[in-house]
C-alpha cells in the first residue's frame, strides 16, 4: 500500500499504464468545505502569479471557518483555493477534467475507472455537473459503459424539500480505455431465488457450503441501480462512501496483486478494501491522515510526500 501526500492536479508518481483500476468519489461541486490546505489548479507553472482574492460566506461549521479565499491569477488565469469551491460550475467541470487526463496516462488499456460524483442544486437549478463530465470524457476518447445509480438504502443525506422530489442517489460513471478492458461478472453476482431451486439450496450456495461453480450458476448480474448504504455515520469524514460499493467494484474490475488507485483517497476505504482483497491499494490526498490511519490499523503503509 502506497498513500502519496500530493496536491492531485500534479503529475502522479505512478508509470504510464500501471493501474488496473480507479475508484474514487472526488469533492462534489459547491456542497462541502473541507479542513484541508488550499491548492494551485491550472495556469503556467513557470508565471509568478499575481493573485486577484475574493472572500466567499462557507455553511456554517464548528471546526471550519466561516468565510474562504479564492484566488486567480491575473497573468495565466491560476486557481488558488479548494478544488470544489469554483465560482463557476464551468470552472470546476474543468479542473475535473485535468485530474482525469492522469487517471488516463497512468490506466492500463485494460483498466476500468469508476467515477462517484453527486449532482448540486444552485438558486433552485439543478446542474448536471456529473453529466457534463461524463460527456466532456466521451468526448476525449474515454468509452462509457455505465451510469451506475446509487441509491442510497437506509442512510440517504437528508435533503427534504417542498417543491421537488427529495433527492437519494448518486452517480458512478463506469469508463474504460479500449474494449479491450477486464470485468469479472461472476464475482459480483448477486443472489436470486427461483422456482428452479429452493430458498434453502441458495443460501446453502452462498453461506460457501458449495463449489465456486454452483455459486456462480445461482447468482446474475446486479444491474446498474444499486440499493446499499452509505455507512457515512461511522467514521469521522465528511463524505466516505460505503464500503460495499467498493467492494463491487474492486471485484469486478481487478484480480488479486491489481494495483488499484483512488486519487481522493479520504478516510482510506477504497485501499483497504482493496488490501482486504489482495489487491494492491494506492491513494493520493491532502488531509483525513488520521482518519485514514485509524481506520486502515495494522495494514503496511508506505507515505509518499
Amino acid at each position: 500500500m502506497k498513500i502519496f501526500t500530493q496536491n492531485v492536479f500534479q503529475r502522479w508518481s505512478l508509470e504510464d499504464k500501471t493501474v488496473q483500476a480507479v475508484i474514487t468519489s472526488p469533492p462534489y461541486y459547491f456542497l462541502r468545505f473541507y479542513n484541508i490546505p488550499d491548492i494551485l489548479i491550472g495556469g503556467k507553472t513557470n508565471c509568478k502569479h499575481i493573485f486577484s482574492i475574493s472572500k466567499h460566506k462557507a455553511e456554517r461549521r464548528d471546526d471550519l471557518p466561516v468565510e474562504y479565499e479564492i484566488g486567480i491569477c491575473s497573468c495565466c488565469n491560476c486557481y488558488k483555493g479548494q478544488y470544489g469551491r469554483e465560482i463557476t460550475d464551468f470552472g470546476y467541470v474543468e479542473h475535473t477534467l485535468l485530474w482525469i487526463n492522469e487517471v488516463y496516462r497512468v490506466l492500463k488499456d485494460e483498466g476500468l475507472f469508476f467515477l462517484n460524483i453527486g449532482d448540486t442544486f444552485r438558486n433552485g437549478k439543478k446542474l448536471f455537473v456529473p453529466h457534463r463530465i461524463a460527456l466532456a470524457m466521451t468526448d476525449r476518447g474515454w468509452i462509457g459503459l455505465n451510469d451506475i445509480i446509487w441509491a442510497k438504502a437506509a442512510s440517504p443525506t437528508p435533503q427534504e424539500h417542498v417543491r421537488r422530489f427529495s433527492t437519494t442517489y448518486e452517480n458512478i460513471f463506469m469508463f474504460a480505455k479500449t474494449n479491450n478492458y477486464y470485468f469479472d461478472k461472476d464475482s459480483i453476482k448477486t443472489r436470486i431465488m427461483t422456482s428452479k431451486r429452493s430458498r434453502a439450496q441458495a443460501m446453502k450456495a452462498f453461506v460457501g457450503d458449495a463449489s465456486e461453480d454452483d455459486k456462480r450458476s445461482i447468482g446474475v448480474n446486479p444491474g446498474d441501480v444499486w440499493l446499499m448504504d452509505s455507512q457515512a455515520s461511522k467514521i469521522n469524514h465528511d463524505a466516505p462512501y460505503g464500503e460495499n460499493l467498493v467492494e463491487r467494484m474492486i471485484l469486478s474490475s481487478t484480480k488479486p496483486g491489481d494495483i488499484v488507485l483512488d486519487p481522493f483517497v479520504g478516510s482510506g476505504s477504497t485501499v483497504r478494501i482493496a488490501e482486504k482483497y489482495g489487491r494492491i491499494g494506492y491513494g493520493i490526498d491532502l488531509g483525513y491522515d488520521e482518519v485514514r490511519d485509524n481506520r486502515i490499523g495494522n495494514i503496511q503503509q508506505v507515505f509518499i510526500r
